[in-house]
C-alpha cells in the first residue's frame, strides 16, 4: 500500500511539474534555492553565537470529561459486513443456493448449460465445478421473475430480489446469466 501511495505521489508530482509552464518551473526553482541558501546562513549565525535550536516542548494536559446529567441512548450502527443477505425458505435455487447465500461471494457468473460456474470472491474470479443445466438455469430464472414480479420476455431480463442483481441473457447459444450482490443501503427517508 506504501508503495502505491509513493508511486502516486511521484507520479501526480511530475504531472504538475510537467503541466506547468517553463517560467514557472523555473520560478519555483530560484525560490527553492534561495530558502535553501537561507537555511544554510542561519545555521552558520547559529554555530557562530553559540545558538541552540529550540526544542519543541509538549504539554500534557489529563482530558477529564464532562459530567452531565442528560445521557443519550446511542444505538450502535451495523456494519456491511455484518448484514446478511437473508435466505428465503421458498427459494428453489437448485444447486447455487448455498452459493449464493455466502456473504463472501460478490457474484455468481454461469456463461451457459454444461459449463462450470464462476464465482467472484473480493477481485479474484474462479471457476467451480458446479455445471448448470437448462431446468436449473429455468428454475433460477423463473425464482428471480416471481420474486421480482418481473416477466421473462425472451432476450434480456434483469431483476433486483433481497440485495441481488441478476442480468440474464436469453440466446441462441443458451441460457446465461450474472447474479451481483449490492450492499444494502439505509434509506434517507427513514
Amino acid at each position: 500500500m506504501a508503495l502505491q501511495n509513493y508511486f502516486l505521489e511521484q507520479f501526480t508530482k511530475e504531472l504538475l511539474l510537467n503541466s506547468i509552464d517553463p517560467y514557472d518551473v523555473q520560478r519555483i526553482k530560484e525560490k527553492k534555492r534561495k530558502t535553501e541558501k537561507i537555511k544554510q546562513e542561519l545555521k552558520k549565525i547559529m554555530e557562530q553565537e553559540k545558538i541552540e535550536e529550540p526544542q519543541k516542548i509538549s504539554l500534557q494536559i489529563p482530558y477529564e470529561q464532562p459530567k452531565s446529567q442528560i445521557q443519550i441512548p446511542v444505538q450502535p450502527e451495523v456494519q456491511p459486513e455484518q448484514q446478511q443477505i437473508q435466505e428465503d425458505p421458498d427459494a428453489n435455487l437448485g444447486k447455487i443456493e448455498q452459493i449464493l447465500y455466502n456473504r463472501s461471494i460478490a457474484s455468481i457468473e454461469c456463461p451457459g448449460p454444461g459449463k462450470f460456474i464462476i464465482l467472484k470472491r473480493g477481485r479474484q474470479r474462479f471457476p467451480v465445478r458446479v455445471v448448470l443445466d437448462n431446468e436449473d438455469i429455468e428454475g433460477i430464472l423463473d425464482f428471480f421473475s416471481t420474486k421480482s414480479r418481473i416477466p421473462r420476455i425472451g432476450g434480456m431480463f434483469k431483476a433486483i430480489v433481497n440485495n441481488m442483481i441478476i442480468t440474464a441473457i436469453e440466446s441462441s447459444r443458451g441460457k446465461r446469466f450474472i447474479i451481483t450482490k449490492t450492499a444494502p443501503r439505509p434509506s434517507r427517508f427513514l
